[in-house]
Order: C-alpha cells, then structure tokens, then sequence
C-alpha cells in the first residue's frame, strides 16, 4: 500500500511507463513544477524524499534492491502499486 500523500509524486515518476511523451529521465524539479501547475505546492527536495522513503520502504517489505527511480516506477506498476488510473488523475487530469 502506498501512502496517500506520496501517491501523487509516484504517479509523477511512474508516468512515462504508460505515456510514452513524459521523459523516462524526469528530475525532482520538473516533477515539482508539473505538481505546482495543477495546484499542490510540493518542493523537488519533497519529491526526492517521497521517492527516496517509498524505495527504501519497497527495498525492505520486499526483501529486493532497487538500482534506480526506472527500476522503481517498473516495480510500482508491476504491482499494481501504481496503477494507469492513478497517472490518469494526477498526471493527466482525467
């Protein structure tokens, strides 16, 4: 399960998975901006610690190493964890 007030960022940094226009290389400040334009103020050093908090949490409920944010967004939406309606709602808009 993933905390609610993380979910936004994760569907952020998931988005290329399902959207192939969103850069796969995507810095914690674009991720910010991208957030701040629909309304939610959230700095990039937020961003990184969301991120950081949910790969450290998944590395040990799951007993496995994560290399990176790619290989992060890959288990995410492997496990249905982040789902496409999630990048729909805070990504897209729909």
């Amino acid at each position: 399960e993933i905390p609610a007030q993380r979910r936004e960022v994760l569907a952020h940094l998931c988005a290329p998975m399902f959207y192939p226009r969103f850069s796969a290389r995507q810095t914690a400040a674009e991720i910010s901006a991208r957030i701040r334009r629909r309304g939610t103020i959230v700095s990039p050093k937020e961003v990184n610690n969301k991120i950081q908090r949910t790969k450290d949490s998944v590395e040990e409920n799951c007993l496995t190493e994560l290399s990176d944010r790619g290989e992060l967004a890959a288990f995410l939406v492997t496990h249905k964890l982040i789902t496409r309606q999630d990048v729909d709602y805070f990504v897209i808009g729909e």
